[in-house]
């Protein structure tokens, strides 16, 4: 979750929020999964993996992102997992 201090580092070789992180922002929580997505695995995710991964985000897809969102504190790290433990992954 990059919690430690040297997350922002540019040397270390953990996943750099930015660097998948669309040039622009979605107006909702559902058409920003659909982006990180498309960028991680290059289709969108089954209607039923998309709502899991909105649930444990925990909100719902027409909410609106929030530049100041708790989402960006600590949940980002976590959407990325989970879109890569996906099976969405593995048949890319």
């Amino acid at each position: 979750g990059q919690w430690w201090p040297v997350s922002n580092d540019p040397a270390n070789p953990l996943l750099q929020a930015p660097s998948v992180l669309p040039t622009t922002r979605p107006a909702t929580y559902g058409a920003f999964v659909d982006q990180i997505s498309q960028r991680l695995v290059y289709s969108t995710l089954a209607p039923d993996g998309r709502g899991a991964v909105l649930a444990f985000i925990g909100v719902a897809a027409t909410d609106p992102v929030g530049v100041n969102d708790v989402f960006w504190n600590w949940r980002f790290p976590y959407l990325v997992t989970l879109i890569l433990d996906s099976a969405h992954h593995m048949m890319r």
